[in-house]
């Protein structure tokens, strides 16, 4: 594939010749102003018109974040051309093929399942599985680790069950697994593109796709298919896809390097381009990091080198080099104070990235940091992973104590005694996270959380599994609060609340037949709990590296690292086993034909190196050694191959790089209604569960509200079903126990027919309205429902069972955001109404909302306002009575007046 050198104008991907079009931008080469500007200047141009019926402009990315950075970039860019921006779809691919598939598919009361709850699914059915006959260990959790790393070559590459290329001995389970979550109304990630490939297919979709794809390096077999799906449905659909085979460095879950080396091969009548200009780097770090590049094996494809942009050039050493020094940390330490008390470098301003951070040598460099008293942020050691280590860790074994000990005759004093101590051990190291409590009363709390776990059997109630629930009851009993400021805290606990509903979402959910056999509360909370926070914990915690507010050093993974910079970056550990690890093979069924890249290798670590080395702006210190022990430094023949990179194991060069500060983006934050409306209410609120990703308890009605809108699209739009089959098919609370879903049922099948009966639908609207818009630095997204025409006026309507008057603000927000977000789209709204379904006639006695321009106007400032302080002062809470009695995490917060009374 030949790669051709932009023009400065870049006429080519604005106004392009062919129909597909592949960008290599490497590091630092402005990669998302490429993808934005190129997406805003084909519609400035009419080259792509979003507005179109027969057009779909389609952005994925692989990450949130990533899609909330384009969607604010996006918004900038199209000058708030809010109408535009609605019509558009930027996000993960997961999120579109599930859109896609409800919109074409009837993906209603079907649970999508991520990663964590696909694990959670499998230990759950492991009996149905038969996993026990399919591999040879004895591990439990290494043989659910096994089966899905087959479940994922499986998806990856997009295999048919009936293929020769699985396994004999695994297909049986696979054929299980994928049968078993369509009978229970379950799709996982992979289910979801593979689903939607056959469904586009099938449909022959006659939209004019355009796709513009992010990070195009990492995508796998099957996501390709899916862009080949959508381009060939008219055939002459476009693919605009960015990316840098030098920086693939997720095939271990997937991502195939040949898909973007060989983009001409997937793709017809295609351009590729390269951009090279480094915006980021000092020459030295550039050059550096092409000598990296010069060492690996791409066959196909010459990317050539990189150069530093004409503001980042100097003529100073940008690359410092320690290969004699042995004590790694010490050296890294000592640099880190050096050069933030004689160069006034702030600490924020510096990061050590490692290949693991949760290795002993990473746990190391941390020590040592701790003992200089250098503040640093890690995921990996904060107060947060240290709250999970005394407080969680010490709970699970103070309940397996009780349990141990519930009938136990000890056979001595001692051995009394012993346990003992040790469960007062155990409540003291929880002691300092609580309130004005003593030990004897956490001992309390815990036993009374054992009863919870093991009351009744062997058939328990949904509500047992509540572990979310029965954690925020036990952080109010025992006064554990979270202090707007503490964010490392705020980590650590929103780890556990992700990984507890993950472990809900499926022991608490009821399944059909025999499959809904499940292990006991007890033994799900000591061991599914246990194991995740032991081994899983990592992957986890690094959703936190964007929560520092402190200025620290930021002690990361190169994984965790991507996408982000600084000026100062250290990587030590670059020896033989520790950077680059040992090859490691694929640990699946499959042939070495299919699953060679899962694998990792030389190659793929040398990609790894890269990106360390390419996150550095001014200056990139790396530290080796050659050692018998250890092993040699594995990158020796980058040095042999470059000038200009200084040894500093005796002293500092003097002709240094200059470290700049860079210039702070401005902060955008891109939420969905929900989120926006705990704004209004309490920012602390807004922060825990939007930014820090805080999971409150849900109750076993969660999906009603959902579920009532649908039955009343349906029963209005309907003609064939009637309202008992609807309420039938749509009523499905798999949180609650079978009796509690047929009393909702019988509940909302007589609300609706009762607002079909006073005329309350009539002149009703269903069409659903997606809307993006923009308040300051707050981008929000979301869905009007329905739209009600009456007496030559359009109002917003929303639908409640029943209304409780302490949410009735809420309500009203929601309402007057909705109408906002419509007038900004050219549709004039001048009503408002919240119709309760608990009285006899709900359009009636329902409660009018003032939707006036100067409504929304407030609105709009009180919101402008709640960032700006955000901004400033960092979370904080505004306590009232009303905004902490709905509050979901008042257990938890410090200023509750809810805690007060």
């Amino acid at each position: 594939m030949e790669l051709n050198r932009l023009s400065e104008e870049r006429r080519e991907l604005y106004d392009p010749a062919v129909r597909n079009q592949l960008i290599i931008a490497g590091a630092g080469s402005g990669k998302t102003y490429t993808l934005v500007n190129t997406v805003a200047e084909r519609i400035r141009e009419g080259i792509i018109d979003p507005l179109a019926d027969d057009q779909q402009v389609t952005i994925f990315t692989f990450t949130e974040n990533a899609a909330e950075e384009l969607v604010v970039r996006l918004s900038q860019q199209l000058e708030r051309d809010e109408e535009i921006l609605n019509e558009m779809y930027v996000g993960t691919i997961h999120g579109w093929c599930n859109q896609y598939l409800d919109q074409n598919a009837n993906l209603a009361n079907t649970k999508i399942l991520d990663e964590l709850e696909r694990s959670q699914l499998i230990q759950r059915i492991y009996g149905l599985l038969e996993l026990d006959d399919v591999y040879e260990t004895d591990s439990f959790h290494r043989q659910i680790e096994l089966f899905e790393n087959d479940l994922g070559i499986y998806y990856n590459e997009n295999i048919t069950l009936d293929s020769q290329e699985i396994p004999e001995e695994i297909e049986p389970a696979l054929r299980r697994y994928v049968d078993f979550i369509e009978e229970q109304r379950l799709i996982d990630f992979g289910s979801l593109i593979r689903r939607a490939i056959r469904t586009i297919r099938e449909r022959k979709d006659d939209t004019q796709y355009h796709l513009f794809v992010d990070e195009y390096q990492d995508v796998n077999p099957a996501q390709v298919e899916l862009f080949q799906a959508l381009t060939d449905a008219t055939g002459d659909g476009t693919v605009f896809a960015v990316g840098d085979p030098r920086q693939a460095i997720y095939q271990w879950r997937g991502g195939d390097i040949n898909r973007i080396l060989e983009f001409d091969e997937d793709f017809e009548d295609v351009e590729a381009y390269t951009i090279t200009t480094n915006r980021r780097s000092r020459p030295g770090i550039v050059n550096f990091s092409n000598s990296i590049y010069r060492d690996m094996e791409f066959s196909s494809v010459d990317l050539g080198d990189m150069s530093a942009h004409e503001t980042r050039i100097d003529n100073q050493v940008s690359v410092l080099g320690d290969t004699a020094s042995q004590d790694h940390a010490k050296q890294v330490a000592e640099e880190i104070r050096r050069l933030h008390n004689s160069e006034d470098v702030p600490y924020e301003d510096m990061a050590v990235l490692m290949r693991s951070v949760t290795s002993s040598y990473g746990g190391e460099l941390m020590d040592v940091l701790e003992e200089r008293e250098i503040p640093f942020h890690s995921p990996n050691r904060n107060s947060g992973t240290e709250f999970v280590s005394d407080v969680v860790f010490s709970i699970i074994e103070l309940v397996e104590t009780v349990e141990d000990t519930h009938d136990r005759n000890f056979q001595t004093q001692q051995e009394q005694r012993e346990v003992q101590e040790r469960i007062q051990e155990l409540c003291s190291t929880i002691q300092p996270y609580c309130g004005d409590v003593t030990t004897t009363d956490i001992h309390v709390a815990v036993a009374d959380w054992f009863e919870l776990l093991t009351e009744g059997g062997p058939e328990y109630d949904n509500e047992q599994y509540n572990f979310r629930q029965q954690f925020y009851d036990f952080c109010d009993k025992v006064g554990i609060e979270i202090e707007p400021e503490n964010t490392a805290l705020q980590e650590g606990f929103a780890s556990v609340t992700q990984i507890m509903k993950s472990i809900e979402e499926v022991y608490r959910r009821r399944f059909q037949g025999r499959a809904n056999v499940r292990s006991s509360p007890f033994t799900v909370f000591t061991r599914n709990l246990k194991w995740h926070l032991e081994n899983r914990l990592e992957r986890w915690a690094e959703t936190g590296l964007g929560l520092q507010n402190r200025d620290a050093v930021t002690v990361s993974t190169v994984h965790a690292a991507k996408g982000l910079e600084w000026p100062v970056v250290f990587v030590p550990h670059l020896t033989k086993n520790r950077f680059p690890v040992r090859n490691q093979p694929h640990a699946t069924s499959f042939s070495d034909d299919i699953a060679e890249r899962y694998s990792t290798r030389t190659e793929d670590e040398k990609r790894l190196w890269y990106v360390a080395a390419t996150r550095a702006r001014d200056r990139l210190y790396f530290y080796a050694r050659d050692d018998d022990r250890i092993g040699p430094f594995a990158y020796q023949s980058t040095l042999d191959s470059i000038d200009r990179v200084a040894e500093i194991s005796n002293q500092l060069p003097q002709n240094l790089s200059e470290i700049d500060s860079p210039e702070d983006d401005p902060e955008y934050i891109h939420t969905g209604v929900s989120s926006f409306l705990l704004l209004l209410e309490c920012p602390y609120h807004f922060h825990m569960r939007h930014s820090v990703g805080v999971n409150p308890p849900v109750g076993k009605q969660f999906g009603a509200g959902n579920v009532l809108h649908r039955t009343i699209e349906r029963a209005v739009d309907d003609e064939e079903a009637g309202l008992e089959e609807i309420t039938r098919e749509e009523v499905y609370l798999p949180l609650a126990d079978y009796g509690d879903e047929m009393r909702m049922q019988n509940a909302i099948r007589a609300n609706v027919e009762n607002l079909i009966e006073s005329g309350g639908i009539e002149g009703v609207n269903f069409s659903e309205t997606p809307f993006t818009i923009q308040i300051e630095n707050l981008v929000v997204s979301g869905i009007v429902d329905a739209i009600q025409e009456s007496n030559g006026q359009k109002g917003v309507v929303d639908w409640k069972s029943s209304v409780h008057e302490e949410f009735s603000q809420r309500y009203q927000n929601q309402i007057q955001l909705y109408a906002l977000a419509l007038r900004r789209l050219g549709t004039d709204v001048q009503t408002g109404l919240i119709a309760d379904l608990s009285k006899d006639n709900p359009t009636e006695e329902g409660i009018p909302v003032d939707v006036s321009t100067d409504s929304t106007t407030e609105l709009l400032r009180e919101a402008s306002e709640r960032m700006q302080n955000l901004k400033q002062r960092g979370p904080y809470t505004t306590p009232s009575e009303r905004s902490c009695s709905i509050c979901d995490i008042s257990d938890v917060c410090p200023d509750s007046e809810v805690n007060e009374t």
